[in-house]
């Protein structure tokens, strides 16, 4: 059987370890085990969250606020 992998993009401006336990916390109450979580830590700035907003839509991923989204 071939699990399909979420990705959820935890961004935070201290380390990160607080939400990343929370994502994985959620995930378990709901079964979704197979979670990739990538953390970015100490961000500061809009630029920052500009940059990996960016970086996750080049990766494949659908941002919302970019262009091209639709909401469901």
């Amino acid at each position: 059987m071939d699990i399909q992998r979420n990705t959820i993009f935890v961004c935070s401006d201290s380390v990160g370890e607080t939400a990343e336990a929370v994502v994985r916390a959620t995930a378990r109450q709901f079964d979704a085990e197979q979670v990739n979580i990538r953390r970015w830590a100490h961000i500061k700035s809009e630029e920052e969250i500009r940059l990996l907003m960016e970086e996750a839509a080049r990766s494949g991923w659908n941002v919302p606020g970019r262009r091209g989204h639709r909401r469901q």
